[in-house]
């Protein structure tokens, strides 16, 4: 293996875990029923004192900014006096600004990983058919282990102390304190207060290590199905009889063909074909078939020590016994 196609394997093994976290950041970020669910479970009306079907169309216009090319985003509603009202103010929107722009650097980098894994997949295992499908699967593996300890990591960290996570990840994230915002005050901390995003966390945790479990074990089930069988293989019915039971031979059966087995009476050698087909004897010398082996050369030396050398020299046919 070449030091470049050692480089894109490399590159698929990082690549297919962060193509998996960040498609699911892209459905978090775009998934409707999230903005339900924080309007719903943390009582965001009570909170903003603003209509539940306001809110969620607010949630509607975020989604859309996060995804088109508007520089800044401005949302009126009605609140619960029948007053229409700007719903974030300078400071939000600001922030908005800083989250939108890390949101769509997320997708960038998730479609640069989705297209390398895919490219990766379809150019070196279908198309050029540099490697085996075994090969692709133990990479599969590789990158799901990795990334299972990766995320369990980062997970148990987060969730142990998901305050302190929760301020390293602004501090590592944003070059500003616009995140920093006054939950009895400001509309965007109130829509999405910082428990919503602890939930957020873990299920995206949950959700990759779900997909590296899948792609895991469909994985090991291909190789596990794939690998080879083990067998001895089989000595023509008109040999085996001269074959003692206390020095019989079995190998891994890896080519067609049987084995042709020979032994000289006088000298108490056993020999087998080669690739080249040569004929062998097989008990008397007047009365041996011929036989045909694609098996390379394998030499028993000396009947009594019952020790076996296999060798590739060239293939042996007749001998006599000295």
């Amino acid at each position: 293996m070449g030091l470049v196609r050692q480089l894109a394997a490399l590159l698929f093994i990082v690549a297919l875990p962060v193509a998996l976290v960040t498609t699911n950041i892209r459905i978090v970020a775009n998934e409707p029923r999230l903005y339900q669910y924080a309007t719903d479970h943390y009582n965001t009306t009570e909170t903003t004192h603003i209509p539940r079907s306001e809110l969620l169309r607010a949630s509607g216009e975020l989604r859309a900014y996060f995804n088109n090319n508007d520089d800044t985003i401005f949302v009126r509603v009605t609140n619960d006096d029948g007053e229409p009202v700007s719903l974030f103010n300078s400071r939000e929107t600001a922030h908005l600004r800083d989250v939108k722009s890390l949101f769509q650097t997320s997708f960038r980098v998730q479609e640069v990983a989705v297209i390398f894994v895919l490219a990766y997949v379809v150019a070196v295992f279908i198309w050029a058919r540099e490697y085996s499908l075994q090969a692709l699967a133990r990479e599969v593996l590789i990158a799901a282990a990795v990334s299972a300890a990766a995320v369990g990591v980062i997970g148990g960290f987060a969730l142990a102390g998901f305050d302190s996570t929760f301020e390293r990840f602004h501090f590592l994230f944003f070059t500003n304190d616009l995140w920093q915002l006054d939950p009895a005050m400001d509309h965007l901390i109130q829509m999405f207060p910082e428990d919503f995003w602890r939930d957020v966390t873990l299920w995206v945790g949950v959700g990759t290590l779900a997909e590296l479990g899948v792609l895991a074990a469909a994985a090991g089930a291909y190789l596990t199905l794939t690998r080879g069988p083990t067998a001895s293989y089989a000595v023509p019915e008109g040999v085996q009889a001269a074959v003692p039971e206390k020095n019989s031979i079995s190998r891994r059966d890896t080519s067609a063909g049987s084995s042709c087995i020979t032994q000289c009476e006088a000298s108490g050698r056993w020999m087998t074909r080669s690739r080249c087909g040569t004929s062998a004897r097989s008990g008397s010398a007047s009365s041996a078939p011929r036989y045909r082996s694609r098996w390379p050369q394998i030499t028993k030396v000396g009947a009594a020590t019952g020790r076996v050398r296999a060798s590739r020299s060239r293939p042996i046919s007749r001998k006599r016994a000295r």
